[in-house]
């Protein structure tokens, strides 16, 4: 059978169409674990982590393995957040030109201690000092280090939360900030060196 390519929807000439942390694709094997309070506060000490799907309840993710949170095991993680559409979409999507320039000017150091500066100042509060700002510190569109933070699931307390298990109300120690960061370079090393879009092989 002739082998066809999928053109995914960041490949298409029009605009992103939303996606939420709680989006799911669960046909196209996208799916969400973060546990939804959408409309309702979650004010008690449940986790933001689903566990399985919040949309077909697919058992995906060894999460005692994710919470090793060992960077020597960092495919198995990475490919474990592709399972998540929003994560996907950041993993998937192009590079633009207007982003890999200055990076190619700063360098991997400058941008490993960018990524740092980043993860401390926006992301290492209580999640209760920002309850209702938290998912907000991490622009969607423009910067790298950003893209990079949705991929990974270092962009915010919940995020974190669901996907590293550091729990949202306590700070990052300096081994999980690191942790953090790791992820983050490598998301921008593997992209530097292949920036366009994914292509789906569809048999």
């Amino acid at each position: 059978m002739t082998e066809e390519t999928y053109i995914p929807d960041w490949m298409r000439e029009k605009p992103l169409e939303p996606v939420h942390c709680d989006s799911t694709r669960c046909n196209e094997g996208l799916h969400s674990f973060l546990k939804s309070f959408r409309g309702k506060r979650n004010t008690g000490n449940l986790s933001y982590r689903n566990g399985v799907c919040i949309g077909c309840g697919a058992d995906l993710i060894d999460w005692n393995r994710l919470d090793n949170r060992n960077l020597d095991d960092v495919e198995y993680t990475v490919d474990a957040l592709k399972k998540e559409l929003i994560r996907r979409r950041y993993w998937a999507r192009r590079i633009d030109e207007n982003l890999l320039q200055p990076v190619a000017k700063m360098g991997l150091v400058k941008l490993r201690e960018k990524a740092e500066i980043q993860i401390q100042k926006h992301v290492n509060k209580p999640y209760e000092q920002y309850t209702m700002w938290d998912k907000m510190q991490t622009p969607w569109e423009g910067n790298f280090i950003a893209y990079a933070q949705h991929a990974t699931a270092t962009c915010c307390k919940r995020c974190i939360e669901e996907w590293h298990g550091i729990p949202r109300n306590s700070l990052l120690d300096e081994e999980q900030i690191k942790y953090c960061v790791g992820l983050i370079m490598y998301y921008v090393e593997t992209r530097l060196k292949s920036p366009e879009p994914e292509i789906i092989p569809n048999h």
